[in-house]
């Protein structure tokens, strides 16, 4: 390794190896695992369950990581910083995070879970691909069929995304909040 803030000094690491003496290691060593510690840390907690996924840019993948990854191991470190007495992992962090984002609590999420148990309507993502080895994305169809009434089609097929989520039984694309609303209940 070199330095310029180091010299050659060794200083003893107040470890002992199986013989019983200390073990001594070069300043610069030690400086170096414990400034790295953080780091590995952040990246096992982000590499639990990843947000990257399949992408032919490289530099998404990496944006993704570093926007989603360590954003989120932040988030969670912040998070059980306030919240001492109720301490979370970071899978169950992720979920409650989308949870909230998706405007469901605990009791509602089991509440649409089980609706959509007793439903015939099932949400699913599509695994059909085009030619391009991508999933098929169609524009939702409630969405839609709103937004055409309102700007009309030409408009509404330009504003409205188009997503891989759809209602088995009716075969129709939708989005989350219209297949809660259209679809559950």
């Amino acid at each position: 390794m070199l330095s310029t803030k180091h010299n050659i000094d060794m200083i003893d690491t107040g470890k002992k190896n199986k013989k019983k003496e200390s073990i001594v290691k070069p300043k610069i060593i030690v400086d170096y695992n414990s400034g790295k510690a953080g780091i590995d840390l952040s990246d096992q907690l982000s590499s639990y369950s990843t947000a990257v996924g399949k992408s032919i840019r490289w530099y998404h993948k990496v944006a993704t990581e570093i926007l989603y990854g360590t954003a989120m191991v932040n988030a969670l470190i912040v998070y059980n910083i306030i919240n001492s007495d109720k301490k979370m992992k970071i899978t169950q962090f992720r979920e409650t995070l989308v949870d909230t984002i998706l405007g469901l609590n605990n009791q509602g999420s089991q509440e649409v879970q089980q609706a959509r148990v007793n439903s015939k309507h099932i949400f699913q993502e599509t695994t059909e691909k085009c030619g391009r080895n991508r999933k098929i994305r169609k524009r939702c169809f409630h969405c839609y069929q709103s937004r055409t009434v309102i700007v009309g089609s030409k408009q509404a097929s330009k504003e409205v995304k188009k997503i891989t989520t759809f209602c088995a039984p009716c075969k129709s694309y939708t989005c989350i909040s219209c297949f809660n609303l259209h679809h559950i209940g």
